[in-house]
């Protein structure tokens, strides 16, 4: 008797249990539907380093790189480099538009699976497919000697799809910063 009243008392429990988790809403789920959230970003990033600039001021030039996938819309490729000439300006750098008058040119390369820049980031997960996942490689290439000053690349995967204008901006700003996190300031 004392079992059948500990399994009665079990299912009981389990019942409630049950009961409380189809009553729960889903306000992840309604959020996620309408788009609004920041994408959380897992990185790898590899980069060499460099204590600091050779001389001040510095201007600088930016390009896209060759790309493994392209972005035929080119919704990445002007995410990424808004992203990176705000960064590089943000180190004390200046921006020019002619590569003549540069000292240094900054080359962003997306790699990725596919030509179309939903099959670079956007949903993309935490490793399950490898197809889903998306690398950016920047190279500071000095315009005298002709040789890079410094390269680093960084791989993203999100939590959730990076689908809509602001995401992709967020995204970029997030992968750039974090890939250039230990470049000196310009003194």
């Amino acid at each position: 008797m004392k079992v059948s009243v500990l399994n009665t008392a079990w299912a009981l429990l389990l019942a409630c249990a049950l009961a409380g988790c189809q009553s729960t809403p889903d306000t992840a789920g309604e959020s996620l539907e309408a788009g609004n959230y920041n994408p959380s970003l897992a990185m790898t990033v590899a980069a060499n380093a460099i204590d600091s600039w050779p001389f001040s001021p510095i201007k600088f030039a930016y390009r896209l790189g060759g790309s493994t996938g392209t972005d035929s819309k080119g919704v990445w490729t002007r995410a990424m480099g808004e992203a990176t000439v705000q960064r590089f300006q943000r180190l004390g750098m200046e921006f020019v538009e002619n590569e003549s008058e540069a000292d240094y040119l900054i080359t962003t390369t997306l790699f990725g699976e596919g030509d179309e820049a939903a099959k670079l980031f956007s949903g993309i997960d935490p490793g399950v497919k490898v197809q889903q996942k998306g690398s950016i490689g920047i190279s500071v290439l000095d315009r005298l000697t002709n040789k890079p000053v410094w390269e680093g690349i960084i791989e993203a995967y999100s939590d959730y799809p990076i689908a809509t204008a602001s995401q992709r901006q967020f995204a970029a700003r997030q992968l750039i910063e974090q890939l250039t996190m230990r470049l000196p300031q310009v003194q």
